[in-house]
């Protein structure tokens, strides 16, 4: 995507908040009888390039990996 682009995503809510849901959002947790799917407008702001893996530390390069 480019700035200022939107994307339209329907994705099943398991993709998005997992089995456990998000209770601050209000979003409830899937069960065999709450299945929904979540509509998300995204628009593109900005971006910044990731660092050089090689020039990392190793808690850098855990860090990295997990945001």
């Amino acid at each position: 995507m480019d700035r200022g682009e939107h994307a339209f995503i329907d994705s099943d809510v398991r993709h998005c908040y997992g089995e456990n849901g998000c209770e601050e959002k209000q979003i409830p947790p899937i069960s065999s009888e709450n299945s929904y799917r979540m509509k998300i407008d995204l628009e593109f702001h900005d971006w910044k390039y990731a660092p050089d893996i090689q020039t990392l530390t190793i808690n850098d390069r855990l860090y990295w990996g997990f945001v």
